[in-house]
This record gives C-alpha cells, structure tokens and sequence, in this order.
C-alpha cells in the first residue's frame, strides 16, 4: 500500500524552469481580463480567505516568471478571469517547493488543508 502512495506522490510533482532567480509558471491567465499572480502563504484564519500571502517579485517583461521561494516554502498561483460583467472565475492552486536549482524548481501540487498554519500574530515560520 506504501508503494501506491508513493507513486500517488510521485505523479503530483512538477519540475518547472528557472531562469536568473525567477521561475517560468505554467499556470496563466491570457485573456486581457486575465489576473495573474504568486505568493508564499501560510494558513491564517484572521487573514483574507484564510491564507496569509506574501506576494513573490514578478519578472520585468516576464508573463509568468516570479522570484524563486526557498525550499519548503508553500506557495499559491492565482490565475483569474474576470468576465465582462466583472465576476471573478478563479483558477488557484498550491504547491510545496521540494527543491531548487539554478534551473529548475521542483514542487509537489498539495491540498490547501496540507498548508501549515501560523503559529502567533508574529510567527510566519511556524508550523504545525
């Protein structure tokens, strides 16, 4: 059973591309209404939608490069589509950064519930 959860694991990981300290996402909204963006977070019941973010550095000129997080960290792509009504069809997903090198970044896709929660009003680091 061990083994199927491994390869489970396995088919939830993606390697995506880095080019000098900012990596290419995949993830992107191109219609002109189209709201893209990345953020570090950590569960945070007091914060907006429940996750505290940190917004990562975008790419001048890049559409879809953003700075590199470190290794552990969790982080939340948002790529949104707002209608010409102006309602919002949003696209998110999470991943947990496994590695990074001058390359390449190496993320597993996680559930928001995997997300470590913040452990004090001060305390971004923490974990459960």
């Amino acid at each position: 059973m061990s083994n199927l959860r491994g390869e489970a694991e396995a088919s939830k990981r993606e390697t995506w591309r880095v080019e000098q300290g900012y990596f290419d996402c995949p993830i992107y909204e191109g219609h002109h209404r189209g709201r893209n963006w990345a953020a570090v977070v950590r569960r945070d019941l007091t914060s907006p939608g429940g996750l505290r973010r940190a917004w990562l550095e975008r790419a001048r000129g890049g559409h879809g490069f953003y700075a590199v997080p470190a290794k552990g960290s969790y982080i939340e792509i948002g790529a949104d589509y707002y209608t010409s009504g102006g309602h919002k069809q949003p696209h998110r997903r999470y991943f947990q950064v496994l590695s990074v090198t001058d390359g390449k970044i190496v993320l597993r896709e996680v559930e928001l519930s995997e997300i470590p929660r913040v452990r004090s009003v001060g305390d971004t680091e923490g974990q459960d």
